[in-house]
């Protein structure tokens, strides 16, 4: 199961749910979302970056004169940072139209993946003062969600409409994937370390990799050796002679990390 981390390189929260510069009419309206805006502190319009393994379920206003917005729903039950599991649905707004004509709803993209830059849309009528990422978090998929994903709350804030769930309590930070700038007041809990296990030492002397991973009832098919590799650093497997090769000198030697 993935965790689900922060999605962008620099965490600098420029606005959160509370305070009196905030969206506090977010949270404190019915139903209720904690909103955060994130410019990232870059010169650069800074880049989200699936959290976890995600499809598109909707994009609205490209084009329009609504404010633009993208609703992600996670593939599978994600591990949240307050300690349970559930699937969730990540509302993104501001996004700029040249960036959201490239996606199509259905589109799946894998935990740290390219989606798109920050944006200001809305900017010419008020609605953003600046580029950055606007991020609401429920836990429910998409389909859960009341009004096609969004409605206007009784403080007359448009919020994700059901299940909303704290930044703080939805993300873990990675601290080699995010620098945090400011958390905007908010305490992130940062992503657990990994204990690697591995898999049993090989005695084969042969030089298949298949055939060692076989002896070991390991699943020795190209997708599973794929996985194998990337877990134990060998990335853009092809099946090569010199990455099969890096492979059984790991198992060989007990070294061959579980994934």
């Amino acid at each position: 199961m993935q965790y689900l981390k922060y999605p962008t390189k620099v965490m600098n929260i420029t606005q959160n749910y509370s305070g009196t510069t905030s969206h506090s009419s977010a949270s404190l309206g019915s139903p209720k979302s904690y909103p955060i805006d994130d410019n990232c502190g870059n010169a650069k319009r800074s880049n989200f970056y699936a959290p976890c393994d995600l499809k598109i379920k909707r994009i609205y206003g490209v084009g329009n004169a609504g404010v633009n917005a993208v609703w992600l729903e996670s593939k599978e039950k994600v591990k949240l940072a307050n300690n349970k599991e559930s699937y969730v649905t990540i509302l993104i707004v501001h996004g700029e139209d040249e960036d959201l004509k490239k996606l199509k709803v259905g589109k799946v993209f894998k935990q740290g993946e390219y989606l798109f830059k920050e944006g200001r849309d809305g900017f010419d009528r008020g609605f953003a003062s600046g580029y950055h990422f606007h991020i609401e978090v429920a836990t429910c998929k998409f389909e859960e969600l009341e009004n096609n994903g969004w409605r206007k709350n009784s403080k007359g804030s448009w919020v994700i409409s059901r299940k909303a769930i704290k930044p703080e309590d939805a993300f873990y930070v990675d601290s080699n994937f995010t620098t945090i700038k400011d958390s905007g007041g908010l305490q992130f809990k940062m992503l657990p370390k990994e204990k690697d296990e591995y898999y049993p030492k090989s005695n084969y002397q042969g030089t298949s990799i298949t055939t060692a991973l076989n002896q070991l009832k390991i699943d020795s098919s190209f997708a599973n050796r794929e996985k194998i590799a990337n877990k134990n650093g060998i990335s853009n497997y092809r099946g090569t002679s010199t990455q099969n090769t890096k492979l059984l000198n790991l198992v060989q030697q007990g070294v061959l990390k579980k994934i």
